[in-house]
């Protein structure tokens, strides 16, 4: 997924129009820089996109016709990871994460938002 996903925001910042100074394919590019995808759909699922300005990406697939969800990833960027795993002191950048509490705050933010019809187990790492 990650070279998918970078693959894709490469792509976009080379092809912007509004930017005269783009980088060449497949040069690494610094976070924020360039224009943005946010989402892509397939035969199959709509895969939703968010890259944070600290670099930490968030990856949602839904059913092919869900709505742009950009706002929905933003405030659970804000409002969840935030919340439960930047401000958890034993948090270490990097490093794979879980935490009981923030599983439940995640699966009850999707379940809000319609995006989680069934109690289901989600893996989470930062």
């Amino acid at each position: 997924m990650f070279g998918l996903i970078w693959t894709l925001g490469n792509f976009c910042a080379t092809l912007d129009p509004k930017d005269p100074s783009k980088p060449q394919l497949g040069t690494p590019r610094k976070i924020g820089q360039g224009c943005k995808f946010r989402s892509f759909t397939t035969n199959n699922y709509k895969c939703n996109f968010l890259e944070v300005p600290s670099g930490i990406k968030l990856v949602l697939n839904t059913h092919r016709e869900a709505p742009d969800l950009s706002d929905v990833l933003q405030s659970l960027y804000d409002d969840i990871f935030v919340e439960y795993v930047v401000k958890n002191p034993t948090y270490n950048p990097g490093q794979p994460f879980t935490s009981e509490q923030f599983m439940n705050a995640l699966n009850a933010f999707l379940r809000q938002n319609g995006l989680l019809q069934q109690q289901q187990i989600m893996q989470a790492a930062a």
